[in-house]
């Protein structure tokens, strides 16, 4: 490239004035044509786009810039209708990587209710498409109001009118007699959208309630919480002093049996032993009915409070906190 510019500068140098301003002008044209043919070439054939022609007997309902589908995917734009002898000939930009067949059809479509139209492309056939024109054949035009006149006849031609008639007549005869029939009906569905503007109305207030409710709920949850983990340090507590007090009985029972020099002094002060142990035989009892029934009902309160919160509200108000009943400490009488 430096060579080149070096012979370009060395070859006007060696030129006239006159003669230099002529070879700089056909330059500067030169350039000017091959950038107006790329940009042409780049604008008829774009980048990572493929041309697709069909024809039609009729693109009334195509403009240049309308979408194009395929498999109800956007594919492309609707690039040129021209005006041929005999037919329409419309010229598609479509997606490159997007494949057509060499039987593609053409279906155009209403995008809306009201207007409105896109072009959707149906691939078929093996063979890609290429550069065939896709025939009138295969093309699917939205239906017209020429078609819809000339079908009026024949559709209507099968209607049975003296049947129609009859029906008119009994419809007629029937509002005759009952004038206010009409009114009543127009009467029963106004009550009708009254009745269901008053649900409405009802469960629009119901769920402001319930919005209201949990609104409360999750700001009582924090205190939820901390009575929850009271009530399970309170509840380990019962429980380990329950299996601690009957490891201990156990254990003095074992004494007794054992210990013979406790057996002399069972013989000397047998009434105070007997008091003794008849209180502590008390105490035991005690423990042993009373002490698990309470357990039950701490547990049964916790398993509520549990409930109450759910298992993502225990974990939003606890956060990494664990309760004390999901621990385990070994003690006498009990493993883990």
């Amino acid at each position: 490239m430096t060579r080149l510019v070096r012979r370009v500068r060395a070859y006007l140098s060696s030129r006239s004035s006159d003669q230099r301003h002529v070879l700089i002008g056909v330059i500067a044209v030169g350039t000017v044509v091959v950038v107006a043919v790329a940009a042409g070439a780049l604008y008829l054939h774009p980048l990572h786009q493929q041309q697709v022609v069909f024809e039609t007997t009729d693109a009334a309902a195509l403009r240049s810039g309308e979408e194009v589908r395929v498999a109800g995917i956007p594919a492309g734009k609707v690039g040129e209708v021209r005006l041929r002898p005999d037919h329409v000939e419309v010229a598609l930009s479509v997606d490159s990587s997007v494949f057509l067949g060499s039987d593609t059809a053409v279906d155009i479509r209403m995008l809306t209710a009201v207007g409105g139209y896109y072009v959707a492309l149906v691939s078929a056939g093996a063979a890609p498409l290429g550069n065939r024109t896709i025939p009138a054949a295969r093309v699917q035009l939205p239906y017209r109001l020429p078609e819809l006149l000339d079908d009026a006849p024949q559709q209507i031609a099968g209607l049975d009118a003296p049947a129609i008639g009859d029906d008119l007549d009994k419809a007629a005869t029937a509002l005759e007699a009952n004038p206010g029939s009409v009114k009543s009906m127009i009467d029963s569905v106004q009550a009708l959208a009254g009745v269901l503007e008053h649900q409405r109305d009802q469960v629009g207030t119901s769920l402001s309630v319930t919005q209201e409710y949990l609104s409360k709920f999750s700001d009582q949850r924090d205190v939820l919480f901390n009575m929850l983990r009271k009530a399970a340090i309170v509840l380990r507590v019962l429980e380990d002093t329950h299996v601690e007090f009957a490891y201990a009985y156990e254990g003095l029972a074992h004494v007794f049996t054992r210990v013979k020099v406790l057996t002399n002094f069972y013989s000397n002060h047998r009434d105070e032993v007997y008091n003794a142990m008849q209180q502590l035989d008390t105490a035991a009892h005690s423990v042993n009915t009373d002490l698990p029934g309470l357990i039950g009902q701490l547990q049964t309160f916790i398993n509520y409070l549990q409930s109450l919160l759910g298992p993502e509200g225990v974990r939003l108000a606890g956060g990494d906190q664990v309760l004390a009943t999901d621990l385990c400490v070994p003690i006498p009488g009990r493993s883990c």
